[in-house]
């Protein structure tokens, strides 16, 4: 189950989204409600979050700051950002951050809900993409270690679906990894 802290310094703002949301219906646990981005800084480097909302605008840190920190440390976390009307120029500078989850003040129970959602997915996404990429590169480093750059399958671990293919050639089978990572069937191989 992913974790989500929340950080607004909208004291009511943070209550009402901490009560109103089914987190455990979104599939992911609340592990803290923070009124600044120090104190939430603090809290993500002990708590490993997989999701972070945060608003953009707060004294102390703001959330684009926030964010800046975080991605010197830990470039896994989703970021989800909380903006008021008005406040265009400081979510273009999160897309820069590489901010894709964005919510408007004041928003639903369902908005957030589906937000959080969404960010699940693009953690997935991101997490099957490097697993598929890192496994490809191994692979390719390792070519060299037959001569004429002959393979055997001992040690081969297919993903589910992927079994009985027979690759003899790492090039072939990172190709077929990377046409499994973007979602083609093993039946179309």
């Amino acid at each position: 189950m992913e974790k989500v802290i929340l950080v607004d310094d909208e004291r009511m703002v943070a209550e009402s989204i901490e009560k109103v949301v089914d987190w455990s219906a979104c599939g992911v646990q609340l592990a803290g409600v923070y009124l600044n981005g120090f104190d939430a800084l603090e809290a993500i480097r002990s708590l490993h979050p997989d999701i972070v909302i945060t608003d953009i605008k707060m004294p102390v840190m703001s959330g684009l700051e926030l964010i800046r920190q975080v991605r010197e440390f830990d470039t896994h976390v989703e970021f989800i950002i909380l903006s008021g009307y008005g406040e265009f120029e400081l979510a273009k500078e999160a897309m820069k951050e590489g901010v894709k989850q964005f919510l408007l003040k004041p928003c639903s129970e369902t908005e957030i809900s589906e937000t959080v959602n969404s960010a699940k997915k693009e953690l997935s996404m991101r997490q099957r993409d490097s697993f598929y990429r890192t496994l490809g590169e191994n692979w390719m480093k390792r070519e060299g270690d037959k001569p004429n750059g002959e393979d055997d399958e001992a040690g081969v671990a297919l993903p589910d679906g992927m079994a009985g293919i027979g690759v003899k050639n790492r090039h072939y089978y990172c190709l077929l990894l990377f046409l499994y990572s973007v979602g083609v069937h093993p039946a179309y191989f």
